[in-house]
């Protein structure tokens, strides 16, 4: 039992998602239950959990979490701040960033010190760091845009302190890429990036690599090198499909559908889209979608061969998804989308109209690149 627990672990941080990982932890949980062993029932349905939410198998990960918070009602606080991370991490990815913003941040702030370094053993996670690391999500889709770079900070900042290179890649993985990438925020990407790549070989941490390639790919193509970025954005994802790590997979889908629209590949651009959307939607990774569909709408409009109602509605469609989220960042970002393609169009959309009321609803973030564009527009200066 303890050596296909400690065994399954190690396969999920070093090679992925494999069925010989799973097959250890399913035979090491039925043994702990056959010996009454509530410590590694603990143990096991947390490394069951772990496997099938970075697969993005998110209904499992919550039957596995429900499973928990039932078993675990009533006890310690340790297992009660576990069972919120369990259970807010697949909501974060279902877009039920309410409820989940709150789990996670309450089981941040209450999981103990005491015995850090044995309860990341024995969870296979650091439930401090990796609550504030998949709560950025939350924060930026909920436009709490300064929140969210504080609290990706600080869970480097926790990270680091743990000494466990795990650890530390999630803290990094989640700081490059959802937060500094979706932000707009270039140098902490590329440094966080390069230090996640760097990490991540070294200890060979093969899932990480390939959230490091993929943010490399994302900045090269920023930066005006689109080919090299779209090798480099390529071989990460074929990384995460071979190690099933797909957590990152459709983010990056996106990120690759932009590069070749960029390098003027439109047919492979949409191909790759529908290929994010398809996984979204079959996966109930639903945070996505509303950035999805405006990516889409992005590629279409750059052909310039679409009806260009085409086009509107999709902007339309990913703003009213969003909202219905409470994803107001990703609203505004698709509203302006829209407004700028209704002047391109002579469609003369009111930026004060479409915009202004999503606007007023954020409360920071107003340095930020998305926010700022947004004000601009508003204040007629596009």
């Amino acid at each position: 039992m303890v050596l296909r627990c400690a065994l399954g672990f190690a396969l999920i941080y070093t090679q992925g998602m494999s069925h010989r990982g799973r097959d250890l932890l399913t035979g090491a949980l039925s043994l702990a239950k056959a010996f009454d062993d509530f410590d590694y029932q603990q143990r096991v349905t947390c490394a069951l959990w772990l496997f099938s939410a970075r697969s993005m198998e998110l209904e499992d990960a919550l039957v596995f979490a429900r499973e928990y918070e039932q078993v675990v009602k009533g006890r310690d606080i340790q297992s009660r701040a576990t069972a919120a991370w369990l259970v807010g991490i697949p909501q974060t990815y279902q877009a039920e960033h309410q409820e989940a913003g709150e789990r996670l941040d309450w089981a941040a702030r209450h999981f103990p010190f005491d015995n850090r370094r044995k309860n990341m053993l024995r969870l296979g996670a650091d439930v401090r760091t990796s609550s504030m690391a998949h709560n950025t999500v939350n924060l930026i889709s909920r436009g709490q845009l300064d929140a969210a770079v504080r609290t990706a900070e600080e869970s480097i900042r926790e990270a680091r302190e743990t000494r466990q290179p795990f650890v530390l890649c999630v803290a990094l993985a989640w700081s490059a890429a959802f937060v500094s990438l979706s932000l707009d925020e270039v140098h902490r990407a590329k440094e966080y990036g390069e230090e996640l790549l760097d990490h991540a070989l070294q200890h060979g941490l093969r899932p990480f690599h390939a959230v490091g390639l993929c943010v490399k790919g994302s900045l090269a193509v920023r930066s005006g090198d689109p080919r090299s970025g779209i090798d480099a954005i390529r071989s990460g994802i074929g990384e995460m499909r071979e190690a099933a790590y797909l957590l990152f997979y459709p983010f990056f889908l996106c990120e690759l559908a932009s590069a070749l629209q960029t390098a003027g590949r439109f047919n492979e651009a949409l191909q790759e889209i529908g290929n994010a959307l398809h996984f979204s939607e079959q996966k109930g990774y639903r945070w996505m979608v509303p950035e999805i569909l405006r990516r889409k709408g992005e590629i279409l409009a750059a052909q310039n061969i679409s009806d260009a109602s085409d086009v509107q509605n999709l902007y339309q469609q990913a703003m009213q998804q969003a909202s219905a989220q409470g994803g107001i960042y990703w609203q505004i970002s698709a509203g302006i989308s829209l407004v700028e393609f209704l002047d391109r169009n002579d469609g003369r959309g009111s930026a004060r109209n479409i915009l202004l009321p999503i606007y007023q609803q954020f409360t920071e973030g107003f340095s930020s690149v998305k926010l700022s564009r947004a004000k601009m527009l508003i204040d007629g200066l596009g």
